[in-house]
């Protein structure tokens, strides 16, 4: 893979249950292996998703995003200092409510802090992912991240419900003027091809079921690495996505 020229902000956004956490790990845990310095924002401020990356131990510095935005100001100390970091990847950082944390224990994010927040971390890294929640109104980092990133992936599962979602999203994204951007439209969790063919025409990617990957999600391990044969399609697809999201 070819380093970008410049840094980029990627969003990963869709519907609840379209594996937005699963494909922003693994995109940032590519690129770190890839030799990119990189950050990995959970913007969840509902449940901490920290704990589904590594168990505890694994986790050689941690940190609340919480910290940050508690600060009335966002400066790139104070982002480089709450860094969690993961043994054996060490330009990797990780952003998010810690295990046990939740979202009243912390002021409400602010719209100046989100944008100064996502402004820093463009500035410190080369790539910085954000899983962005589903839900858009009254989620203003999430809101922030769609009219910010550089790119954003629309991951859509082969059911109903994704397409519906969207639909139910469209007054939220036409207020913040978000519809106008360009999406990539990737489809996760393939198990029918025939059937996302059916449902889906115009997708950019297709990210095909594995085992495997369900496995890691169960164990809180999705910074583990995908090996067995079944795996290889959904590699095959990530590695293209990737290369596409920050290709100039």
């Amino acid at each position: 893979m070819k380093r970008s020229r410049s840094q980029k902000l990627l969003a990963v956004w869709g519907s609840p249950g379209s594996g937005k956490t699963t494909l922003a790990a693994k995109l940032a845990w590519h690129y770190e292996k890839e030799g990119f310095r990189t950050a990995l924002v959970f913007c969840d401020w509902s449940t901490p998703m920290l704990p589904c990356m590594r168990e505890e131990g694994e986790l050689s510095e941690q940190h609340s995003l919480g910290s940050i935005f508690a600060a009335r100001r966002i400066v790139p100390a104070l982002v480089e200092a709450n860094a969690c970091q993961v043994k054996g990847a060490e330009q990797l950082g990780l952003y998010g409510l810690l295990k046990g944390e939740y979202e009243t224990l912390y002021p409400p994010v602010s719209k100046r802090q989100a944008e100064e927040f996502l402004e820093v971390l463009k500035e410190q890294y080369d790539v910085a992912v954000l899983d962005l929640t589903s839900e858009v109104h009254g989620q203003v980092l999430t809101e922030t991240g769609l009219r910010k990133a550089d790119e954003v992936v629309r991951l859509l599962g082969c059911e109903l419900k994704s397409l519906s979602f969207y639909k139910s999203q469209l007054a939220y994204l036409h207020e913040e003027t978000i519809e106008d951007r360009y999406f990539y439209r990737v489809i996760s969790d393939v198990k029918d091809q025939m059937l996302a063919k059916a449902m889906y025409q115009k997708t950019a990617f297709q990210l095909q079921h594995t085992e495997e990957l369900v496995k890691q999600w169960e164990r809180g391990d999705l910074f583990g690495e995908l090996e067995e044969k079944q795996s290889r399609g959904y590699l095959e697809g990530l590695r293209a996505l990737a290369e596409e999201l920050i290709s100039e």
